[in-house]
């Protein structure tokens, strides 16, 4: 009814019965409602107290105030503090701080460390932390006086959600091997710890907050790299965005096991379940991809099955490669022929005797003659006027040798190599001299004529060199 008649806004009204309640515990007496805990405070403890009476007994607006102190600042005391309205209390250890902030339990407590309820956490709302350095004092809040005064009270420690607190992720908590800070420091510790904000590993984290007795928030990226730890999913990859598209790449080659990318804080799960925590997560991204079947398996299931015979008609694959890739336009294609043909990894069959092969003979010869085809192989040095050559060091079968002046060096085979060609197809022969020059040659110059080489039609050189059909 009163406060109806005199217009008292909430925050008003709360102040009222609470100093109300709190004069009612005190006997009728104001409450003292500012404590100040000096007892651990180093340095010079009569600079300390000129310090303390400046700055923190000039406000009065809470009243008379507490003073716990050690016996030495006791004995140092200034005469100012007597002409005060101070309650000055002694205190041997930290059991006796303990006891006399437990018996005022509404004050606004200015120590270095937390004032614990009476079930033994720390009560933020009416700590204000201070600290003694280099002759400065410094209190955290700054306002602390005034807005306790104003409000009742100071802003608390950030509430923690259930399903965001650090304890619920399954850590071993990590024991702090230093001692926690105390003033300010430890103020602005505790409070990055309940927001999660705090840099530090998570498992010292939840040890520090579990010393400290409060509840640590989680960041979200712990509690996505938990939920996909939960689920089994294999540890993250650290990578950047070219390395995803190359995973993504390779999955559609071949089948890829689920994995875990973490991609500019983002994660991908490639052919990995999402886990159901995490469903809608803005930064969590799954990519199912279906690999179809690898060049290699294509391949070998195209020539599965041929015997000896097959291989000696066709061994570089050819009839293989006509039927999957005629435009010879997939390297992986031509990479997994070139192993299959070259590396020593061919499958041969079991040759399958022919029933009628007399027959078979009779019908192969009824057909039209292929055209003649010789080999040719370059075995010994050959000469020609004008200069000492070496042997034969390559053979390149071209229809048109104009095209071995772009790149030539990188056309030809190697030295000693069979080359297989038509009776009618032009054949370019190069041979490297070691002194001298070429004379009475025309027809090529440039690049031939700097290196001391020229070519010949396929006719000169079987001419110089052993032919065998």
């Amino acid at each position: 009814m009163l406060f109806d008649v005199l217009n008292a806004t909430d925050d008003e009204r709360d102040a009222l019965t609470r100093g109300a309640n709190e004069r009612i515990a005190g006997g009728g007496h104001a409450p003292k409602r500012l404590v100040l805990d000096l007892h651990d405070l180093g340095g010079d403890a009569l600079e300390l107290l000129a310090a303390v009476e400046e700055s923190l007994l000039a406000d009065d607006r809470l009243g008379p105030a507490v003073v716990l102190l050690t016996i030495d600042q006791y004995r140092k005391l200034p005469i100012t503090y007597a002409e005060r309205d101070l309650e000055l209390v002694k205190v041997a250890d930290q059991a006796a701080v303990v006891r006399a902030l437990a018996e005022r339990p509404h004050a606004l407590v200015v120590c270095s460390r937390p004032p614990l309820d009476a079930e033994g956490r720390p009560c933020f709302t009416r700590w204000a932390a201070i600290s003694w350095n280099r002759k400065t004092l410094v209190i955290e809040p700054a306002d602390a006086i005034d807005r306790f005064a104003r409000e009742g009270a100071l802003p608390g420690l950030a509430s923690v959600p259930d399903g965001h607190r650090l304890d619920a992720l399954g850590l071993v908590p990590k024991p702090r091997l230093e001692g926690l800070p105390v003033g300010p420091e430890l103020r602005s510790r505790m409070e990055a710890l309940a927001a999660g904000t705090l840099e530090l590993d998570p498992a010292a984290r939840l040890g520090e907050a579990l010393a400290l007795g409060i509840v640590a928030a989680s960041t979200d990226a712990e509690r996505v790299r938990a939920a996909l730890a939960s689920a089994g999913l294999p540890a993250e990859q650290v990578t950047d965005a070219a390395g995803l598209e190359r995973a993504l790449a390779r999955a559609r080659l071949r089948a890829a096991p689920p994995t875990v990318l973490h991609v500019s804080g983002a994660w991908h799960l490639v052919n990995a379940e999402q886990p159901a925590a995490l469903l809608g997560h803005p930064r969590v991204s799954v990519h199912t991809i279906s690999a179809g079947p690898t060049a290699l398996s294509r391949l070998a299931k195209a020539v599965a099955g041929r015997t000896a015979v097959d291989w000696e008609l066709d061994p570089r694959l050819e009839r293989a490669m006509d039927e999957l890739d005629p435009a010879r336009t997939d390297e992986g294609l031509a990479h997994a022929r070139s192993w299959m043909a070259h590396g020593g990894h061919l499958v041969v069959g079991e040759n399958v005797p022919c029933a009628d092969g007399v027959e078979r003979l009779r019908r192969l010869l009824a057909q039209p003659v292929p055209r003649a085809e010789q080999r040719i192989e370059w075995t010994r040095p050959v000469g020609r006027d004008g200069g000492t050559v070496d042997p034969v060091a390559h053979v390149c079968a071209l229809s048109d040798p104009e095209e071995l002046r772009q790149n030539v060096w990188s056309q030809f085979q190697p030295v000693g190599s069979t080359v297989w060609h038509g009776r009618e197809e032009k054949l370019t022969v190069v041979w490297a001299c070691r002194t001298g020059t070429v004379d009475n040659f025309t027809g090529y110059h440039g690049d031939f004529d700097e290196r001391g080489c020229f070519s010949g039609s396929i006719w000169e050189g079987a001419a110089a060199a052993p032919a065998s059909p």
